[in-house]
């Protein structure tokens, strides 16, 4: 029997680590007790409920997604499949923590720690964009990166590493610079709104070079 990439070891690890952090918080928590589970560009709290549902959300959209990169991962041959569904997971487990930790009153800076941990994944996926192929979910998907292999392997190689550059240096920005909240998530959209007009540029113009 062929076993699937996406259902390894790794990714059944993180999803009972996303469980267990759950469980803890059954046990450690008031049911009834609010629970934050989003906030503002401030890092306010402007979303809670009860503990008793609020625990469920990262187990579940861990199992949704794991179910969902299964699925796709049946029908496409890349190697992003895996990595991306590792990183998912993993915001999963953080976003399980972040809400345990802050119903236990601890204080965090919710819009930097996000910005990290979002930068960080916009660096694996620019990782992983040159060693893809034209599919029909991951990449930059233009119709002339889609109808020429050259136009794609060119854009991606490009796009790759500004990826990486934008996810680092949004990462390093968060981890290194005390700034108002709010300056860390517009330094990250920014960064991304930028690398997506630039590679589109970039791809187009290669488009028409290589005809």
């Amino acid at each position: 029997m062929t076993t699937n990439r996406v259902l390894n070891r790794v990714h059944v690890a993180q999803l009972i680590v996303v469980c267990a952090i759950a469980g803890l918080g059954y046990l450690t928590l008031n049911l009834n007790q609010s629970v934050p589970i989003h906030w503002n560009i401030w890092g306010e709290v402007d979303n809670v409920w009860p503990a008793r549902w609020a625990l469920l959300i990262g187990p579940a959209l861990a199992l949704l997604f794991l179910g969902l990169f299964t699925v796709i991962s049946a029908k496409e041959q890349g190697s992003w499949v895996a990595p991306l569904t590792t990183s998912i997971l993993a915001l999963f487990i953080l976003l399980e923590t972040i809400m345990l930790l802050t119903a236990h009153d601890v204080a965090l800076n919710v819009p930097r720690i996000v910005t990290i941990a979002v930068g960080l994944l916009l660096a694996v996926v620019g990782n992983y964009l040159p060693k893809s192929q034209p599919n029909h979910l991951f990449g930059i998907r233009y119709p002339w990166t889609l109808k020429n292999d050259s136009v794609w392997a060119q854009t991606h190689l490009f796009a790759g590493w500004f990826f990486m550059m934008v996810g680092i240096g949004c990462a390093l920005f968060a981890a290194v610079i005390d700034v108002a909240a709010p300056f860390y998530l517009g330094f990250l959209l920014a960064g991304i709104v930028a690398a997506m007009i630039i590679i589109t540029a970039y791809s187009y113009n290669v488009s028409k070079r290589l005809g």
